[in-house]
C-alpha cells in the first residue's frame, strides 16, 4: 500500500497547493512577457496556456480549502438520512480546467505547422514534445476524473451506513457494523483518495478532490456514527442534521456529549 498521509496534512495542503500552483503561474507569465520579442509566437501560446491552467488549478484548489470551512451548508437531511452535495461546481471547474491545457496544446501545435509561417526544425521538435507532454497530462487527468451523474449526493448516512457515491458514478455501501473509518489519503490510480478501513481490515478508496470537504470532516463523520449507535437513531431527524453539521467545526468527542445529555 502507498504512504498514508494525515487526514490533516492533506486538509492542509489544499491551501499549500493553490501557494505553489500560483506561483508557478506567475513564471509562466513572466517568461511570456520576457521572451516576447525572443520566441515564437506557438510557444509563447503555449507559456500563456500553461499560466492560465495553473492559475485556474490554484483557485480551484484555493476555494476547495475556503468552502471546506463553510462544509456544513453541504449536508441535507433527506427522508431517513442526510446528504452531503451535489458538488457539481468543482466537478466541472476540474473539467474546464483541462480544456484549458488542451486548447492550448492543440493551437500552439495547429500554429506550428499549419499556421503560415515557417519555424526551425529545432523549435518544431521542442514544441512537439512540449505538447505531446501536455495532452498526456491532460489524458490522465481526463481518465482520473469520476465521470458521472453530478446531480446525485456524494455522501449518503442513514441508520444503515455510509454510502459513498462519487460524481454520482460508483455507489459503495459500507454498513457502520463495520466500524468504518478513515485513516488518511492515499495516491491511488495517481489520484488522491480517503481510505476508508473496516474492522475486517477490508479497504476502500473514496475520491474527495473535488468536494468541498475536508478529509477531517469526514473522518469525523465516520467515526461519530461507527462509535454511537444512538446518534444513528437520529439521523433523518433535525438533531442528527445538527449533528452532522456541528461536526464539521468540533471533534467527536463534543457532539458526543450533547447526545448523552438528550
Amino acid at each position: 500500500m502507498n504512504k498514508i498521509h494525515s487526514c490533516e496534512r492533506i486538509d492542509l495542503s489544499r491551501l499549500h497547493e493553490s501557494y505553489f500552483f500560483g506561483l508557478a503561474a506567475v513564471i509562466c507569465f513572466g517568461a511570456a512577457a520576457l521572451f516576447i520579442n525572443l520566441t515564437s509566437a506557438p510557444m509563447e501560446i503555449l507559456y500563456l496556456g500553461v499560466g492560465l491552467f495553473l492559475t485556474s488549478h490554484a483557485i480551484n484548489r484555493n476555494m476547495q480549502f475556503k468552502f471546506a470551512q463553510h462544509s456544513y451548508k453541504k449536508w441535507n437531511a433527506g427522508p431517513d438520512r442526510i446528504e452531503f452535495g451535489p458538488c457539481w461546481f468543482f466537478n466541472l471547474w476540474s473539467i474546464l480546467t483541462i480544456i484549458i491545457l488542451v486548447l492550448t496544446t492543440v493551437t500552439a501545435t495547429w500554429l506550428t505547422f499549419f499556421g503560415g509561417t515557417p519555424y526551425s526544425d529545432r523549435t518544431q521538435m521542442k514544441i512537439t514534445i512540449m505538447a505531446g507532454a501536455l495532452l498526456i497530462l491532460s489524458a490522465t487527468g481526463l481518465v482520473s476524473f469520476p465521470f458521472g451523474r453530478w446531480t446525485k449526493p456524494e455522501i449518503i448516512i442513514d441508520s444503515v451506513g455510509v454510502h459513498l457515491w462519487p460524481a454520482g458514478r460508483y455507489r459503495t455501501t459500507i454498513p457502520w457494523a463495520a466500524l468504518p473509518r478513515v485513516l488518511g489519503c492515499v495516491i491511488h490510480n495517481g489520484t488522491p483518495v480517503a481510505l476508508i478501513e473496516t474492522r475486517t481490515n477490508s479497504f476502500y478508496y473514496f475520491p474527495m478532490f473535488t468536494l468541498p470537504l475536508g478529509y477531517v470532516q469526514l473522518q469525523r463523520v465516520l467515526e461519530f456514527y461507527s462509535g454511537y449507535t444512538d446518534a444513528r437513531r437520529s439521523i433523518g431527524t433535525p438533531q442528527g442534521l445538527v449533528h452532522v453539521r456541528s461536526l464539521m467545526d468540533f471533534p467527536v468527542s463534543d457532539i458526543a456529549k450533547d447526545l448523552h445529555n438528550q
